[in-house]
């Protein structure tokens, strides 16, 4: 992403809309020291299975999303972000060391939320 659009593009126009909120994210202890290098291992592992766990349901949303598309070049954008999310996932299970399946899932609100709205707008 060039630095123009994170400014002014669409993620922009989304961060400014934000206000207080973005700043007290992006100044949380937890991104500090995960931007440092500081996170403790435990935490970063944590974080990134939870992270996994999220990708795959994010997937299967991106997946109902280029199901729906006509335009061959919007099913081309959509289909290689959905790869990128797919490629991700091997990289999150070498990092963390393990395999995120069997852990409990904390980000089960935030998956289904994600998938029951893009089936309910996709449909």
């Amino acid at each position: 992403m060039s630095l123009a659009l994170f400014e002014t593009g669409f993620y922009g126009r989304l961060r400014q809309q934000a206000g207080d909120h973005w700043h007290a994210y992006v100044s949380h202890d937890f991104v500090q020291q995960l931007g440092q290098g500081q996170l403790a291992p435990a935490a970063f592992r944590h974080y990134l299975t939870q992270d996994y766990l999220f990708l795959l349901h994010f997937a299967r949303a991106y997946g109902l999303l280029v199901s729906k598309l006509q335009d061959p070049a919007a099913l081309r954008a959509a289909t290689a972000s959905l790869n990128a999310i797919v490629n991700e996932l091997p990289l999150h299970v070498a990092y963390s060391g393990e395999s995120a399946k069997p852990l409990k899932q904390s980000t089960t609100p935030v998956t289904c939320w994600t998938s029951a709205t893009a089936e309910m707008r996709l449909s």
